[in-house]
């Protein structure tokens, strides 16, 4: 078998950029990456970018990374999908005088089950599963030059009968070190999934043609003096400057007495109970901003914001207050009383 080109790691802005644009197709064939399929990010003979299935590998003059390529653990929304943040009229001015959108540390959410793997009474049977794709992802790890294996029947099996024979307490001499490996790397990520709460940030949104009667009330300490933001995905996307290390995407609602949520995804599922506010959020993940309650990040205002709603139990003198504000801070945009505040013809 011919050994792989060395990786260069030779990443840039760009190049992250390209990867989340085409994180699920080859850009050589078009073909849709498998789950597991060995993918080659990189540069052309011009310089120009790639990423590639194994099959257009050969297209790749320089090997940046290679990926075992999974599915996104959100969707992400049409480009013109509306997106809406209701805020009180404070934080809409600051986000005008600052330029920026604050993302909140999840942590310091209401919700506890933000950033959890699932209900407590379940651990057993997560551990369980867990150890099951540690033992699956070490007998199919490239090694020894060797690509990396699909997860085929017979290393699932395999696999599930090691889960068997530590039941029957019957594990060879080879189970025992497999398995003392993978527990400790279970150990490992179980002592640190807690942590990412304190270093995961996010901005959230909530999808809908129209306004939300329920968002008013639920995001508004003071409803008659609220604010909407109408925006889209795109515009969002463009108006954080395509940030790399920024994503974009849907929450997937579960019964977290039934599921349990991706183990470096838990950012991604709430409970079915929150499904109401059909969330979009933006989540930043770096360690270095652990002490931080919260970060800004700058945006283009003209990008991000579409139009602006006033609250429907605002008064016409707020609604004025606030194209007043909009106006000094030099936004060109349509402002418009809500149109749940509209009167009824009967």
């Amino acid at each position: 078998m011919t050994e792989l080109p060395k990786m260069t790691l030779r990443f840039s802005r760009e190049l992250k950029i390209f990867l989340n644009e085409n994180h699920d197709n080859c850009t050589s064939c078009g073909n849709h990456f498998q789950n597991n399929e060995l993918t080659h990010l990189g540069y052309k003979a011009d310089n120009s970018f790639i990423y590639a299935c194994n099959s257009c590998r050969h297209n790749v003059a320089e090997t940046v990374v290679r990926y075992g390529y999974s599915k996104r653990s959100y969707e992400i929304p049409p480009n013109e999908a509306y997106l809406w943040r209701y805020l009180d009229f404070s934080k809409f001015v600051s986000m005008l005088f600052k330029k920026a959108l604050y993302f909140t540390k999840t942590s310091l959410f209401k919700d506890p089950f933000e950033g959890a793997i699932g209900i407590f009474d379940n651990k057993k049977s997560y551990d369980r599963s867990m150890l099951f794709a540690l033992l699956v992802a070490h007998m199919t790890a490239p090694i020894n030059g060797r690509e990396a294996l699909p997860p085929s029947k017979e290393i699932t099996d395999e696999a599930l009968a090691i889960l068997d024979r530590i039941d029957k307490n019957t594990l060879s001499a080879d189970d025992e070190k497999l398995v003392a490996k993978a527990q400790a790397l279970s150990q490992q990520m179980e002592d640190v999934r807690p942590l990412r709460r304190e270093y995961t940030f996010v901005n959230c949104w909530h999808e809908n043609p129209y306004e939300s009667d329920a968002m008013w009330m639920l995001y508004s300490k003071d409803i008659s003096n609220a604010i909407s933001i109408r925006t889209t995905y795109q515009r969002l996307y463009l108006a954080l400057d395509k940030d790399p290390d920024i994503s974009i995407g849907r929450i997937n609602y579960i019964d977290f007495n039934k599921s349990f949520s991706g183990t470096n995804s838990t950012q991604w599922y709430k409970r079915f109970s929150f499904a109401h506010e059909k969330e979009v959020r933006a989540v930043f993940l770096n360690p270095n901003y652990k002490e931080q309650p919260g970060i800004e990040f700058p945006v283009d205002l003209d990008i991000l914001i579409d139009k602006i709603y006033v609250s429907p139990s605002a008064d016409n003198w707020f609604v004025d207050l606030v194209k007043d504000i909009t106006s000094k801070y030099g936004l060109d945009k349509e402002i418009l009383h809500s149109d749940l505040a509209k009167k009824p013809l009967y």
